[in-house]
């Protein structure tokens, strides 16, 4: 995991690198107009499990994993722009090798802080999944090799850094949940508790403009 992670920043300094000579204004004109601009991204970073994973072990919070994530977006400074993402986490929790996704469209909203930086809001809904490889674990969301669906919800605040014409480095901070439906007699926890898995984190992202 170390490895790829490395490499993926490997990747990210010699794209910006590359790109950082390129001296047109294309990318800036396009934002001043408002028109459309499409991206593609790639994203990497720590995230952390901020709601409570019940196990016949007791009950745990904080665990930290690697999230990955790509996303395709279609965006319009100063309103309204649409994306759509598929997001991976791993993470290990007491011994269980969990593994959480998310794939949906999103609303997004940009604004032009400066030439240079561009500021994202995206609000995602779509369908989430959740799964474990250890016998432990007794919640919906982690039993033993049982994909689980349910539910999925993101929410990420970003800025991007517009370094030439078609790239970009960027910096988000997101939520996301997975709401898995109502407990049964088998689950830990009190009964009022939401059924499902929430984490936090923090990517960095390389983007394509086109």
């Amino acid at each position: 995991m170390k490895k790829i992670a490395l490499l993926c920043l490997l990747v990210f300094s010699i794209a910006l690198h590359a790109q950082e000579q390129d001296g047109n204004n294309t990318m800036d004109n396009s934002i001043k107009r408002g028109t459309e601009i499409r991206s593609l991204s790639v994203e990497m970073g720590p995230s952390w499990i901020n709601s409570k994973v019940y196990t016949s072990d007791g009950d745990f919070k904080g665990q930290m994993g690697l999230e990955l994530g790509v996303e395709y977006a279609g965006i319009k400074v100063g309103g309204f722009g649409y994306g759509i993402s598929f997001y991976h986490n791993r993470t290990n929790i007491h011994g269980a090798k969990t593994s959480f996704n998310f794939i949906g469209p999103s609303l997004t909203y940009a604004h032009l802080f400066h030439q240079k930086w561009l500021g994202k809001v995206s609000l995602g809904l779509g369908v989430g999944t959740a799964k474990a490889k250890n016998d432990a674990y007794n919640n919906s969301a982690l039993r033993s090799e049982k994909l689980q669906f349910g539910l999925g919800t993101r929410l990420a605040v970003g800025m991007v850094y517009l370094a030439s014409d078609h790239i970009g480095l960027g910096l988000n901070l997101h939520s996301m949940a997975i709401f898995l439906g109502k407990k049964d007699g088998s689950h830990f926890g009190d009964s009022d508790e939401i059924n499902g898995i929430s984490r936090i984190g923090g990517t960095l992202a390389l983007h394509y403009f086109f």
